[in-house]
């Protein structure tokens, strides 16, 4: 079939041109008179500009041509044009332009200042700004900020634009923009955040917080995304301008007052920097506990959290939602847990961790922990709550805080709650939708439960005298240690499919004799009359091997690896030494030879005796070759899984697999790994053999 085009258009397209041929961008550029949309309705203009057109990018440097292509970014078209091409087109193109980094399109927007002033005339808008006009904004703004950062930076704090991003932080791509004008510019560069310390930034946008904004809900999520920003972004032992301010003591009041105005915006809000600013706190303990002593006074954020404890501990109680009912599959919520509580428990979480002894004190006084657990037990199909509050008990174990393990254990009642799970889960009778035939399941925490009750006996092995806090209950969960929990433990810890088994050698002997081949290797499928592999019940699979119509077998074994032991890279040098070895059915390989030869291939499958430490027999391996240079087949015939040979009969490939193997599109014989973890508790390769069809 012929080509369509003329053989110019395919190589222009990588931009290379014979015998001076012109592009057709070349040809209007080369008229009078013509247009800039000219240029832009045509296709290859976004190409010829990352080819570095010469001509094109003259033009679109000139101001008169830089001034309209920043028009049609920042400015909505009139009404009448709204129907046509341009208000997606030509604006979309505008900003692709610049977006193909050309320097000297770059330096004519600074060379005069008229151009960035037009460009930034953008924010002057009153809120809400167009959204596409504040995408293609932002595209604009992030080359300038990739390739001219200084530069920027210095005109936008001349010209004390700061104010203007803070103004319309209710557009996700403006408050993008700010932050990496501000301190991540998405290049991994430390920059000087001084100029915005000095712009009062965070005093700005903590204003947005304010109620008064509880309506316009993305200027107050928004807002509080960058000051959370300005935290994470600076590690913990390292000091920053803008995490200072933000910790001040004027700064944390404004906050908390906002956080208990009555507004649950706000409140949801101000609770995300308060457990980001608890959490860089608790994280710097941390890394000065191992070099330096602590310093004994609180800081700030600590000091303001201790002083509003009530509050924020009645958010779990009497959260601002109340009044909500929420309808589930799996019942009704009333109230639903609410993002006001998670956030409470999150809080509460890095708060334990922070380790203070005040603090921890005053927790277990507001009985914090029980209210907790309430919500642990009352929620159960809430994942996210149970890992928070999972967290929150292994904290409290591993603390020296005996006032927070009596909470736990003693106002808690923590041993009677899991007694009263475990009955509730025994005898609950729940189903499933009525599509399904399965029975009931398990309640959505038990399996952190599970985790915890595993946690806690752990320590009361080593901690006596937090295990007296059980008092008359201890003997009850001894019995639920040894009994129920023992139980699920070993559920958790066995093996998927089992170990795999081990053959002495009349096993081998017998397995040969009815099944025709080598006996299976690490618990895969057992050879049946025909040679055709069926899986077995101990199998880890995925799918089975399945019969259609026509009698054609196919298999969907998992794969399945261990990354600890790189067990495929073994096993796939285990099926070359297979192979050299003359494992039966393969090359190299005579059914009809001794015996030696055949016990010394098998060694080589089942990494026996005399082999090295990967597994490897040499005088197997001798003997192969030697079979192999006297004139033995090289091409390997494929062998059904686990070697099985005919129903009743000798070794060789199943008929499945002769059929197969005569076919125009032959199947493909690949081994199939899995690791099956030993009687000694490390893992072996094993391998399997199963046919697939090729594409």
């Amino acid at each position: 079939m012929a080509m369509q085009g003329s053989p110019a258009s395919f190589w222009t397209a990588f931009g290379v041109r014979f015998g001076g041929a012109q592009s057709a961008i070349d040809e209007i550029l080369e008229r009078d008179n013509f247009t800039l949309e000219e240029l832009l309705d045509h296709d290859e203009i976004i190409q010829e500009c990352k080819y570095l057109n010469s001509s094109l990018i003259d033009y679109l440097s000139r101001p008169e041509t830089l001034e309209k292509l920043i028009k049609y970014i920042i400015l909505k078209p009139p009404e009448e044009l709204r129907d046509s091409k341009e208000p997606t087109k030509y604006p979309y193109l505008a900003s692709e332009l610049f977006a193909c980094e050309v320097v000297s399109m770059l330096e004519a927007l600074f060379e005069q200042p008229k151009h960035l002033k037009l460009l930034f005339s953008f924010l002057d808008q009153k809120p809400p700004l167009d959204p596409s006009c504040a995408g293609y904004f932002r595209k604009v703004v992030v080359v300038l900020i990739q390739r001219k950062y200084e530069q920027l930076v210095h005109y936008i704090h001349e010209n004390k634009l700061i104010q203007k991003f803070v103004d319309h932080i209710g557009l996700y791509s403006i408050m993008e923009l700010l932050i990496m004008i501000g301190w991540d510019d998405g290049l991994g560069q430390v920059n000087d955040v001084k100029w915005l310390y000095d712009e009062k930034l965070i005093p700005r946008l903590v204003t947005k917080l304010d109620p008064t904004y509880e309506k316009e809900e993305e200027v107050q999520v928004n807002a509080a995304r960058a000051l959370v920003d300005v935290v994470v972004k600076c590690p913990p032992a390292q000091t920053s301008l803008l995490v200072s301010h933000l910790q001040s003591a004027p700064i944390l009041e404004r906050i908390f007052r906002y956080m208990f105005s009555g507004s649950r915006s706000s409140l949801t809000n101000c609770l995300s920097i308060i457990i980001v600013l608890v959490q860089r706190d608790a994280n710097r303990r941390s890394e000065l506990q191992q070099d330096e002593h602590l310093d004994a006074a609180l800081p700030p954020i600590i000091e303001q959290v201790l002083k509003h404890l009530p509050q924020l501990a009645s958010l779990l109680t009497k959260p601002p939602d109340a009044q909500r009912v929420l309808l589930t599959q799996y019942g009704q919520l009333n109230p639903p847990l609410g993002e006001t509580r998670m956030k409470a428990v999150e809080l509460f979480l890095v708060l334990f961790r922070s380790n203070y002894g005040d603090v921890n004190q005053k927790l277990a006084e507001l009985k914090v922990v029980p209210s907790i657990l309430d919500l642990f037990f009352q929620y159960e199909w809430n994942n996210m709550l149970h890992g928070l509050v999972e967290s929150i008990i292994r904290t409290i174990l591993e603390s020296e805080s005996f006032a927070l393990k009596q909470s736990l254990f003693v106002d808690g009642k923590f041993v009677d709650r899991v007694l009263s799970a475990y009955k509730k889960n025994e005898g609950q009778a729940l189903t499933r939708p009525p599509s399904s035939k399965k029975g009931g399941f398990r309640i959505g925490y038990m399996g952190h439960l599970v985790r915890t009750c595993g946690a806690i006996a752990f320590i009361f092995n080593g901690d006596a005298k937090t295990k007296a806090l059980l008092g008359e209950q201890q003997k009850s969960w001894d019995d639920f240690v040894q009994g129920a929990l023992a139980k699920d433990n070993e559920s958790h810890n066995a093996m998927l499919g089992g170990a795999a088994p081990t053959f002495a050698p009349e096993d081998e002997d017998r397995f040969e004799a009815e099944a025709g081949g080598v006996p299976p290797v690490g618990g895969g499928p057992a050879p049946v009359a025909g040679g055709v592999a069926q899986p077995s019940k101990d199998d880890d699979l995925d799918d089975t091997t399945f019969d259609d119509d026509d009698g054609n077998y196919g298999s969907a074994y998992a794969l399945r690896t261990n990354d600890e032991d790189d067990a495929w890279s073994e096993s796939l040098g285990l099926s070359a030494r297979r192979n050299q070895a003359g494992a039966p059915g393969s090359a190299g390989h005579d059914d009809d030879d001794s015996s030696d030869d055949d016990d010394a291939s098998r060694k080589v499958l089942q990494h026996g005796s005399d082999e090295d430490e990967d597994g490897f027999d040499p005088r197997a391996a001798e003997a192969a070759k030697a079979k192999n240079s006297s004139g033995a087949s090289e091409k390997p015939i494929l062998q059904g899984p686990a070697g099985g040979g005919g129903g009743g009969g000798g070794g060789g490939p199943s008929p499945v697999v002769q059929a197969a193997a005569a076919a125009a599109a032959a199947p493909v014989a690949v081994p199939i790994v899995q690791s099956s973890p030993s009687s000694q508790g490390a893992s072996s390769p094993t391998e399997n053999w199963a046919v697939f069809d090729e594409p």
